[in-house]
C-alpha cells in the first residue's frame, strides 16, 4: 500500500514507522522500516527587493514568470535572506530598517527587531549558513537565529573598539571580518561553533565581499584591494592565507556565488567569470554585464544575475541567457525560494 505524506521538507533516508491497533480492549504495536525519497529541489518563487524613494519594495516573480507587488519593507536595507522550509523571508536594515522576518504565505511579520542607536548603524550585516541567520550589530554582538527568531548562537567583537561585518559559518568555526570604528584597520577573526569564543585573529588588508566554508576548518576569502581583486584560503590550523590565486584578476569583485566547494561565480566590472580552486582556471562566464548580486539556482542549473533593474538567468553549462526580469526600480537584492 501507498503511504502518503505532506511534509515536504522529508529527506531521503531510511523512517521507522509506529502503528498501533485497538479493539478498545486489547492493543497491539508494531514497527516498520520505510524509505523515503525526497522530492525533487523545485523553485517556488523568487523575491525581488527594490529600492524606490521611501522604502524597499518586494516582488514575487512567481513559477510562471508572473511579476507582482508582494509587500514593502520601511526604513534602510542592506540585504536579505531565506528560509524555504519555513516560508520565511528575513529583511534587515542599518540605521532605521527593522530586521524581521516577513511570512511568505500571508507576508505578515513573524517576528522583528528594532534597531537601536543614531550615531552608528545598528545592524552591520546579514548572512545565512547552516539553518542559521548570522547577523553583525555594531555594538560587537554577533548573533545567529533561526527561522523562529530564537538565538542560537552568540559571539562577540571588542566592544567599543571592532564591530563585525561579514561572516560564514562551518561545521566548526565561524570567521568574521571586523573593523575598528575610527581608523578602518581590519582584521580577520575566528570563533568556535557553537560555543562561540574566540579562537585567533589575523590582521587583514582589504574589503570582504563574501566568505564560504571551503571544509570543516578552512574558508575561501574573496576580497578587494582597492579596485583589485583578491582571493584566498584562510587556514584555521595556520591562522593565516595558506593558498593566494596567483594571477590578477578582472576587475573588481562585486558578487560572488558557490556552485559547490571548489566552483564559484565572480561577478567583477568586467562580467562575471568562473573559478575553480582545483584547476586554478579563472575564465570568463558572460561578458558584457556589470552584476551587483549572483545567485545559483541548483534546481533548473542557472545562474541568476542582477544589473539595475534587471534580472538575467543564463544556463550554467552554456552561459546562454534563457530569460529576463526588468522591474520598475533598481533590484538591490533577490532570494530564491524552493519547494523544501
Amino acid at each position: 500500500a501507498d503511504l502518503l505524506s505532506d511534509n515536504s521538507n522529508l529527506i531521503t533516508g531510511v523512517y521507522n514507522i509506529a502503528s498501533l491497533c485497538s479493539d478498545g480492549k486489547n492493543e497491539k504495536n508494531a514497527f516498520r522500516k520505510i524509505i523515503i525519497k525526497e522530492l525533487p529541489l523545485r523553485r517556488r518563487a523568487i523575491y525581488i527587493s527594490c529600492a524606490s524613494t521611501s522604502q524597499t519594495s518586494v516582488y514575487k516573480l512567481d513559477s510562471t514568470n508572473s511579476l507582482s507587488y508582494a509587500f514593502g519593507l520601511s526604513g534602510d536595507f542592506i540585504g536579505s535572506a531565506i528560509d524555504s522550509k519555513s516560508n520565511r523571508l528575513i529583511s534587515c536594515g542599518a540605521y532605521t530598517g527593522k530586521l524581521k522576518a516577513t511570512k511568505l504565505t500571508d507576508f505578515t511579520e513573524a517576528w522583528g527587531e528594532n534597531p537601536v542607536g543614531v550615531t552608528y548603524p545598528c545592524y552591520r550585516n546579514l548572512s545565512s549558513s547552516n539553518g542559521l541567520f548570522i547577523v553583525s550589530y555594531s555594538n560587537g554582538n554577533i548573533k545567529g537565529f533561526d527561522y523562529s527568531g530564537a538565538q542560537k548562537y552568540s559571539a562577540f567583537a571588542s566592544q567599543g573598539v571592532y564591530y563585525p561585518i561579514k561572516s560564514a559559518l562551518s561545521t566548526n568555526y565561524l570567521l568574521c571580518e571586523q573593523a575598528t570604528f575610527l581608523a578602518g584597520t581590519k582584521k580577520l577573526v575566528l570563533y568556535t561553533y557553537p560555543a562561540g569564543s574566540g579562537k585567533q585573529e589575523m590582521n587583514f588588508s582589504g574589503d570582504v565581499v563574501d566568505l564560504f566554508a571551503k571544509d570543516a576548518n578552512d574558508f575561501f576569502v574573496f576580497y578587494n584591494q582597492g579596485s583589485t581583486g583578491k582571493i584566498s584560503l584562510y587556514s584555521s590550523a595556520g591562522n593565516g592565507f595558506s593558498y593566494y590565486y596567483p594571477y590578477p584578476i578582472s576587475g573588481k569583485i562585486n558578487s560572488v556565488v558557490a556552485i559547490n566547494s571548489s566552483v564559484y561565480l565572480v561577478a567583477t566590472n568586467d562580467g562575471i567569470f568562473q573559478y575553480t580552486y582545483e584547476t586554478q582556471n579563472f575564465t570568463l562566464f558572460k561578458a558584457g554585464i556589470v552584476a551587483h548580486k549572483l545567485s545559483y539556482d541548483a534546481s533548473s542549473n542557472e545562474v541568476l544575475a542582477c544589473e539595475g533593474k534587471t534580472l538575467h538567468f543564463y544556463e550554467l553549462n552554456t552561459a546562454m541567457q534563457v530569460n529576463t526580469c526588468t522591474t520598475n526600480d533598481s533590484i538591490v537584492d533577490f532570494q530564491l525560494q524552493y519547494n523544501r
